[in-house]
């Protein structure tokens, strides 16, 4: 599968072996006005993550839903879980969301979320793993792919097993709900799927989703307001915008230097002005890993 697929200001670029990875998007906002802009800024958050049925902590029982919310149905295998997984996803796109129950979380495995179009889920199940592939991406690629060699280096300094593939992207914290915005993440009316994976901690690297838009805009990452308005002091003089990208030397050091914050969850949780979504990076796809599979009908 080749090309890119754009929806809602969302880029899904094709992947080896049919995979997918979800790309941010980008923020920009046009107003130079300090005050405002540090305002918005300030908001940069996840949906809202009101605790609903969906997104349950895992009890080992099997969730259950109704109506317009995903419908769990354990389906432990009986004798392997290939073959389970080769029975999951005959027919046509379902009207409302199935879950299906392929294992539980193993000692020593973070739980994550990844949605992503059935083509991907096709590959997975017909070779076992997939890789990230950037180079099967299309014309609309987005501008910043410094972003993620950014992240590149960053998994290769804090996860010893990283081999420098690009990484995959999921939800490590809230569960995403079909219910909201998730499921426009795939194209109306096309089939789509919501992995939950138990993937081994050591290959994970998780960090803060909503400070991820730093990284993406080249802002530097100041956590509280003080911090912004010493930050702001120290550029006034020198007639530069904090909020101007890639900013000169000395400058720009500085700011690339913050964007590790994303990874200090402690500091971040404790100044209460930020989301709690957090995103988690892993290197492999692997069929293994999955835990349970949502089919449902994107909305995008």
């Amino acid at each position: 599968m080749e090309g890119t697929n754009s929806v809602n200001g969302y880029l899904y670029v094709s992947m080896r072996d049919a995979g997918e990875m979800i790309v941010l998007p980008r923020l920009e906002f046009p107003d130079k006005d300090r005050g405002l802009v540090r305002s918005i800024r300030r908001k940069i958050e996840a949906p809202s993550i009101a605790p609903s049925s969906d997104e349950q902590e895992d009890t080992g029982q099997a969730d259950r839903y109704t109506g317009e919310e995903p419908i769990e149905e354990d389906c432990e295998p009986q004798n392997s879980m290939s073959s389970t997984v080769r029975a999951l996803g005959e027919g046509q796109p379902f009207e409302h969301a199935v879950t299906h129950r392929l294992g539980r979380p193993r000692p020593g495995t973070l739980r994550l979320w990844t949605i992503q179009e059935w083509a991907a889920w096709e590959g997975l199940r017909q070779h076992g793993t997939l890789r990230v592939d950037p180079t099967r991406a299309g014309p609309d690629f987005p501008p910043y792919p410094w972003a993620y060699e950014w992240m590149r280096g960053q998994m290769a300094r804090r996860l010893s097993s990283y081999e420098g593939y690009y990484p995959w992207w999921a939800w490590c914290r809230p569960k995403p709900d079909l219910r909201r915005w998730h499921a426009h993440c795939i194209p109306s009316g096309t089939r789509g799927v919501r992995l939950e994976l138990a993937v081994p901690a050591e290959h994970v690297l998780v960090s803060h989703e909503s400070l991820w838009h730093f990284v993406l805009n080249r802002w530097c990452l100041l956590l509280t307001e003080p911090e912004e308005l010493a930050w702001d002091a120290q550029l006034m003089p020198t007639g530069l915008h904090p909020y101007d990208q890639c900013l000169p030397e000395p400058w720009f050091s500085r700011v690339i230097a913050s964007w590790e914050r994303i990874f200090d969850l402690e500091a971040v949780e404790a100044t209460g002005a930020w989301s709690p979504a957090l995103q988690a990076t892993f290197e492999r796809l692997d069929l293994a890993d999955v835990i349970a599979v949502t089919e449902f009908t994107g909305r995008g």
